[in-house]
C-alpha cells in the first residue's frame, strides 16, 4: 500500500484543493504550490486520524466503511466495502431503488475521500493524475491506519432482520415439489420409451408431443415449457444420450434422488441450476452508444450468473421478504455492472467510454445498471418457475402499466435447507388401489419413490388431476423382470403400497408370468452373496434396509445387482458382519483345501463359490467335505478333464505335491493308460529282408499270410491257423523251416 504522501502527490491539483478546503485548509489559489499544499493536507489528515473526537463525528456509515477497510486490508474495491454496510443496515434499503443504493454507497466513500481518511487508487482516465470522479478501488494509507482509534471503528455487524414490513400486493409463489413432480413425469415417459435427439441437441417435436400428451399438456400451448423441462432433466443428469437416442437414467443414483426428502431434492436441483447453460436475453446493444467499440467484452457465462444468484439465497433465507433493491445491491455490491461483467471486462468498458468520461459516466452506469436488473429479473423468474423463490410485485398505476418487482422471498423448503431446520410436516393422504382388472390408481401426493417403482413395473395410462392411472400387463411385468425385479419382490412391493392382499386373479397372473419368464434366466453384472448359516440369510432377506436388494438362490446364497453391492456391504458392517470379497478363481483357488486322511476339507469355514464349483467337478460333496471316488474322477474325465489336469488342479488347491499312492489311484480311476489287446501269433525270420520281400512278391498267398514285423528286419508275423499252409508254400519254394530259438 502506497504512503499518504505518494497518494496525495498522485492526485490532480484540483482534487488536493478540494480535500484541503473540506478539512479547513485555505491557501490563496494563485500563491500555493502543490508540494506545499500536499504537506499541509498530509499533516491535517494525520491529526484528524488520531483524534477520537473527530472520528466520533463521522457518520455511522463512514465509521463502518473504515472498519471494513481496517479488517479486510487495502486496497479494496468499492463493492467489498458497500456490501457489509448494506448487511448492517448502515445504508438505506427499504423503498430505495438499486440506483439510489449505489449512489448512497458512493456518497459514503466520497465523504471519506474528501476528508482524506482514505485515498482513491483507481487508475486515472484521460490523464496521468487521479481524481475523485471515478471510484473503483480505495485504500487506507499506513500513516492513517496506524493512528486511528480502532476501538471506535469495529467491523459492522450484519443484521438479519432487514425485511419488507408488509407482503407485496401481488405475489407469485413457487412450488418446488410441483416442479420436481413435473420433471419426474417427464423422466418417467422417457423411461417408457426413448426419444430422438436433434443435431442441435434438442428433442424431436414428435417426441415432445408424445411427452406432452402423456402429461396432459397441449404442445401448441406448452411446447416451450416441455422443452424447458427437458433442459432441466439434462442439467440434473437424469437422462443420457446414446447414439442420438435420449434415455431416462434408472440407475441407483437417480432412484436415490426420487427417494430423497424434498429438502435433499431441492439441494440437488439448486446444484444443477447453477450448471444450467440455457441462454439469457442480454441486450448489450444498449451499452454500445456509450463506448468507442460496437462490440465490447462479453458478459459472464450464464452458469456463473445463475450461480452468483444462488449464492445469495442463504442470506435471503434469514429474512421474510427481501426488497429487490437490496437484492441488487447484494448482487453487485453497490457497483452497477459488477454482477453482469467480470472486473476486467467492466474496467475495459469504462475505459472505452466516448467523449470525456465524467460527462458520460453517470449515463453509462444507469444503462449498465438497467441491463443488469433485466438479467437478474430473468434469473429470478426462472427460479420462481423452479419453485425456489416467490416474487412480489406492486400494482401498476393503471391497467396498462407493467407490474414492478419489489421484493422476493425464499421458498419454505429452500429456507429449511439453508437454515438447517426441519421442514414442517404436512400430513398429505395418498392411496394406491390395485383393482382386479389390473388397473392401479395412484391417488393424492404419492411419494416419487413409489411412483418411480410403479413406472418400472406398470404401464402409465393417464395423468389426471390428483390421480395417475397405471395398468399391470404381461409386457410391463416382463420389463420389470428385465430390470432385476423378481416376482416375489414385485408382489411384496404391491402388497406394501396398497396395504391390501393382491386380488386372486392378479396374483395368479403374476405367478404365471414369472414362471414363463424365468424358464431360462441370464443375469448380468450381479454379485453373489454367500453365508454359512441359513438363518443369517433369512434375517438379511427380511432386513428393512436391503431386503429389496437381495434375491434368494438357495438357503445360503442370494444375488444382488452390482450397483447395490456397496450398499449391502455397508449394511453387513452395520450388523457386525465382516464380509470377505472374492476376487476370482485366480486368487480363490490356491491353497483353498487340505488333505484330511483320504478326504479334502476347505481351509476356510465358508469356501468361495469358485472353490465349491471347482471341487464339485472332480469330487463328491459329503457333509462339508469332498471325497475323490472312481465315479467322480471318471465323470470329470468324461467332461474333458485329463488325469494330469486333475492332479495339477489338486496340487494347486492344496499347495502340496500329490502322493504316489493317490497319483496311481487317480490314473487308474481315470483310465490314464487306456486299454490293451493281445492275440496269439507265430514269428517267422528269414535270412534277409530281401528274401522275405521277394517271396511275398512272388506268391500271392504268402503276401497275404506273411506280415512284416519291422521294416528291413526279415521277420514276419503269421496267423496260427494258416501256419500249415504257409509251411507247404515255403517248402514248394525250397525254404527249410527250423523251430530253434534265435533270441
Amino acid at each position: 500500500m502506497e504512503s499518504l504522501h505518494t497518494s496525495l502527490e498522485n492526485y490532480h491539483m484540483d482534487t488536493v484543493r478540494q480535500i484541503a478546503e473540506h478539512i479547513g485548509i485555505n491557501f490563496p489559489t494563485y500563491q500555493v504550490r502543490k508540494a506545499q499544499l500536499v504537506r499541509a493536507v498530509e499533516e491535517r489528515i494525520q491529526e484528524h486520524a488520531k483524534s477520537e473526537t473527530y472520528i466520533q463525528s463521522l457518520t455511522g456509515a463512514e465509521r463502518g466503511a473504515m472498519g471494513v477497510i481496517l479488517k479486510k486490508g487495502s486496497p479494496l474495491q468499492q463493492h467489498d466495502i458497500v456490501l457489509p454496510l448494506l448487511l448492517a443496515r448502515l445504508l438505506p434499503v427499504t423503498g430505495a431503488d438499486p440506483g439510489a443504493l449505489a449512489s448512497a454507497g458512493q456518497t459514503v466513500l466520497h465523504g471519506l475521500l474528501r476528508k482524506g481518511l482514505i485515498v482513491n487508487l483507481t487508475p486515472p482516465r484521460g490523464g496521468t493524475k487521479r481524481t475523485l470522479d471515478t471510484i473503483i478501488t480505495v485504500g487506507l494509507p499506513p500513516q492513517v491506519a496506524n493512528k486511528l482509534p480502532r476501538d471506535l471503528l469495529p467491523f459492522p455487524d450484519p443484521k438479519a432482520e432487514t425485511h419488507v414490513a408488509d407482503a407485496p400486493p401481488i405475489v407469485e409463489t413457487g412450488d418446488v415439489e410441483r416442479f420436481i413432480r413435473r420433471i419426474f413425469l417427464f423422466w418417467a415417459e422417457l423411461l417408457q420409451g426413448p426419444a430422438k435427439q436433434l443435431k442441435a441437441g434438442g428433442m424431436y417435436k414428435r417426441d415432445v408431443r408424445r411427452v406432452g400428451e402423456s402429461l396432459g399438456l397441449d404442445i401448441k400451448e406448452h411446447e416451450d415449457e416441455l422443452r424447458w423441462m427437458y433442459s432441466v432433466l439434462k442439467s440434473m443428469n437424469l437422462v443420457e444420450i446414446k447414439q442420438r437416442e435420449i434415455y431416462a437414467r434408472d440407475d441407483g443414483t437417480v432412484m436415490r434422488f426420487w427417494d430423497a426428502s424434498p429438502v435433499q431434492q431441492v439441494d440437488e436441483a439448486l446444484r444443477a441450476y447453477r450448471r444450467w447453460e440455457e441462454p439469457l436475453e442480454v441486450e448489450e446493444q444498449s451499452l454500445h452508444h456509450y463506448t468507442y467499440y460496437s462490440h465490447g467484452p462479453s458478459y459472464r457465462p450464464e452458469p456463473e450468473l445463475r450461480s452468483e444468484v444462488v449464492q445469495l439465497l442463504p442470506k435471503l433465507a434469514k429474512t421474510d421478504w427481501t426488497p429487490f433493491s437490496l437484492f441488487m445491491a447484494l448482487l453487485n455490491g453497490g457497483t452497477p455492472g459488477r454482477f453482469l461483467y467480470s472486473a476486467s471486462a467492466l474496467q475495459t468498458l469504462e475505459r472505452n467510454l466516448r467523449w470525456y468520461y465524467s460527462q458520460k459516466a453517470n449515463d453509462f452506469q444507469a444503462a449498465i445498471g438497467e441491463l443488469e436488473r433485466d438479467v437478474a429479473l430473468q434469473i429470478l423468474e426462472e427460479m420462481q418457475r423452479f419453485g425456489f423463490i416467490s416474487l412480489g410485485y406492486e400494482k401498476g398505476k393503471d391497467k396498462e402499466a407493467a407490474r414492478a418487482l419489489t421484493a422476493l422471498q425464499v421458498s419454505p423448503i429452500a429456507r429449511a435447507l439453508y437454515q438447517d431446520e426441519p421442514l414442517p410436516k404436512e400430513e398429505s393422504a395418498w392411496q394406491i388401489v390395485l383393482q382386479p382388472d389390473f388397473q392401479i390408481l395412484a391417488m393424492g401426493p404419492v411419494p416419487l419413490s413409489v411412483l418411480a417403482q410403479l413406472e418400472q413395473a406398470a404401464e402409465r395410462e393417464k395423468v389426471g388431476k390428483g390421480v395417475i392411472e397405471y395398468r399391470l400387463t404381461r409386457k410391463s411385468v416382463y420389463q420389470a423382470f428385465q430390470r432385476d425385479l423378481t416376482e416375489d419382490r414385485l408382489r411384496e412391493f404391491l402388497d406394501e403400497i396398497t396395504e391390501q392382499p393382491l386380488p386372486q386373479n392378479v396374483a395368479r397372473s403374476l405367478e404365471e408370468w414369472g414362471a414363463q419368464h424365468e424358464r431360462i434366466v441370464i443375469r448380468r453384472d450381479i454379485c453373489i452373496i454367500q453365508v454359512d448359516d441359513a438363518e443369517i440369510l433369512e434375517m438379511l432377506l427380511n432386513d428393512d434396509e436391503i431386503h429389496l436388494d437381495l434375491n434368494r438362490l438357495d438357503d445360503r446364497t442370494a444375488w444382488t445387482p452390482s450397483a447395490k453391492a456397496a450398499k449391502v456391504r455397508e449394511r453387513l458392517w452395520e450388523l457386525a458382519y465382516m464380509p470377505t470379497v472374492s476376487h476370482g478363481p485366480e486368487n480363490d483357488l490356491p491353497r483353498s483345501v487340505q488333505w484330511d486322511d483320504d478326504v479334502l476339507r476347505p481351509r476356510h469355514p465358508l469356501p468361495s463359490l469358485y472353490v465349491t464349483g471347482t471341487m464339485r467337478r472332480i469330487a463328491d460333496e459329503v457333509d462339508g467335505h469332498w471325497e475323490l471316488t472312481s465315479d467322480s474322477v471318471d465323470t470329470a474325465a468324461t467332461l474333458g478333464m485329463d488325469v494330469p489336469d486333475i492332479i495339477a488342479l489338486l496340487e494347486r488347491m492344496t499347495g502340496e505335491s500329490m502322493s504316489a499312492e493317490w497319483e496311481k489311484r487317480l490314473k487308474a480311476w481315470g483310465k490314464h493308460f487306456g486299454e490293451g489287446e493281445y492275440a496269439r501269433m507265430l514269428l517267422l525270420r528269414m535270412d534277409s529282408a530281401e528274401a522275405l520281400e521277394e517271396l511275398r512278391g512272388a506268391d500271392r498267398r504268402l503276401h497275404r499270410w506273411l506280415r512284416p514285423l519291422v521294416k528291413e528286419s526279415g521277420m514276419a508275423v503269421v496267423n496260427e491257423k494258416h501256419w500249415d499252409e504257409v509251411q507247404d508254400r515255403l517248402a514248394e519254394w525250397g525254404v527249410d523251416i527250423k523251430e530253434d530259438r534265435w533270441w
